[in-house]
């Protein structure tokens, strides 16, 4: 929360203030109004997403002069993203020192919030940063920037519209267009595709499960039996939930007899892998990314700590789910150790990306290239679902299918897990946060400067000395 005052707080935002005003220059909105069909003005850019990545973009924006931003989200206000929703871990992952939504500006970054908040070195006391603290930085900094967020507004239609791209917004349960020259999708994990819950599951009634994304009662778990499948972080974060909310006895159901410990990220976080991963061939791209995704990333000691401290947690290991039941109101597991009877199922399976499961894509998404279209592994390479990710290009934004004509798709950037396999991680958690954003504000300054060129260079082609002397032979 913003304050005023002398409070530690108040002196930093007022230190933010007098940074920006540094950094403002040239000190003008320079884009000209485009008009839209219903005779506004287009906006220059919509962001779909208000989470930390949406703010970060439709702030760069800004700092580029770029005004004429709408952001928009589904959720209420304070409920963007996953950090107050199903990110069900006490501390980020992350370690605490990485740079994220300043974007290069050291008194927006968490360190400088969080010791004015709590105290005066508070930061150097952490050993990883709170969940909770940092879904409050997140609001803090939506409003110490002034960032204008519609909220319980859905994205349910996009397609292009004379040269702009029309974007339906449903709120209040009615369906009204805005018109933008450039559309951002950030609209998190699930955007690109959706939750991957085995087919096994799904049969049963929808009272006996649900995805580790989905708002999962856990308060009705007290003295329940719960099955979580799965073994990554999202898993256990999930069981731990269950078991501090009473359960009676949580049941952790692994496929593998082996966890996996290989970190395939972290040696992406360099500044050459994130600032030019996008840069490489496709076919490195491609050789990357499928090697990495052959291992599952282990979860952090301490979220396995929470569960394995209570004697209820049980863990699995080669349990894959063969056949599921109902029997006595609870679903049966059938798995090579045993018949589980459960009250609960949590499917903690992950996401896949699959642009034709997203409705509000319907209109777009037969004209959208994958990887799958436009890059033939060699043998031994080969990956379905890697293939079903969108081909970006270097700035995020999507590409026609060879087949296709659809120049428009150019305006549509999808800055989401969706965009893993053409920019690296740079869309997803915060990591790679700043460099991501700071690739794609700077393609849709040039593209917004580009269409509008004519009305850029008149102001300089109109020039005209007013007293010119007839006899003035200077040349350049």
């Amino acid at each position: 929360m913003s304050t005023t005052g002398s409070t530690p707080l108040a002196t930093l935002e007022a230190t933010i203030r007098a940074e920006l005003t540094y950094l403002d220059f040239p000190a003008n909105d320079w884009l000209t109004p485009e008009p839209a069909p219903d005779g506004k003005p287009a906006y220059d850019v919509v962001i779909q997403g208000a989470g930390m990545q949406g703010l970060a973009i439709a702030y760069a924006l800004r700092r580029k002069r770029i005004a004429n931003v709408l952001v928009v989200d589904r959720a209420i206000a304070g409920r963007e993203g996953p950090w107050s929703t199903f990110a069900r871990m006490p501390t980020l992952r992350t370690q605490k020192t990485f740079i994220g939504l300043d974007l290069g500006l050291p008194s927006l970054a968490f360190r400088a919030w969080y010791d004015a908040v709590e105290g005066a070195g508070a930061f150097a006391g952490l050993t990883l940063i709170p969940t909770d603290a940092w879904q409050r930085y997140i609001d803090w900094y939506r409003q110490v920037l002034s960032l204008a967020v519609r909220n319980e507004a859905a994205l349910v239609g996009i397609r292009p519209d004379g040269g702009l791209i029309r974007v339906d917004l449903q709120e209040g349960g009615r369906t009204t267009p805005v018109w933008t020259r450039k559309l951002v999708r950030v609209a998190g994990i699930t955007s690109g595709g959706g939750p991957i819950v085995p087919e096994v599951i799904r049969r049963l009634p929808a009272r006996l499960w649900a995805h580790s994304a989905d708002d999962i009662d856990f308060a009705a778990l007290k003295g329940r039996t719960v099955a979580v499948i799965g073994a990554g972080s999202s898993a256990f974060d999930n069981a731990a939930t269950a078991l501090e909310a009473g359960a009676a006895r949580v049941v952790m159901l692994m496929r593998r007899r082996k966890r996996q410990d290989v970190m395939s990220v972290r040696p992406m976080f360099t500044m050459g892998f994130l600032g030019h991963f996008a840069d490489l061939p496709d076919a490195d791209r491609w050789r990357v990314m499928h090697h990495a995704t052959r291992f599952s990333p282990p979860p952090p000691a301490p979220s396995v700590a929470r569960c394995t401290r209570h004697e209820v947690f049980e863990w699995w290991t080669g349990s894959p789910v063969n056949e599921a039941h109902v029997a006595g109101g609870k679903a049966q597991l059938v798995t090579p150790r045993g018949t589980l009877a459960v009250d609960l199922v949590i499917a903690a399976t992950g996401f896949d990306v699959d642009l034709a499961r997203r409705p509000e894509l319907a209109a777009i998404e037969p004209d959208v290239a994958r990887w799958g279209d436009v890059y033939q592994p060699p043998e031994g390479l080969q990956d379905p679902a890697l293939a079903r990710f969108p081909y970006l290009g270097r700035q995020f934004e999507l590409v026609a299918r060879p087949s296709r004509e659809a120049p428009y798709l150019a305006d549509i950037h999808e800055f989401s897990a969706a965009s893993v396999a053409s920019m690296g991680p740079v869309s997803v958690g915060v990591t790679g946060l700043s460099f991501g954003a700071q690739r794609l504000v700077d393609g849709l300054t040039r593209d917004l400067f580009l269409r509008d060129s004519e009305a850029q260079l008149a102001p300089v082609l109109s020039l005209k000395d007013p007293n010119p002397d007839p006899h003035d032979d200077w040349t350049i």
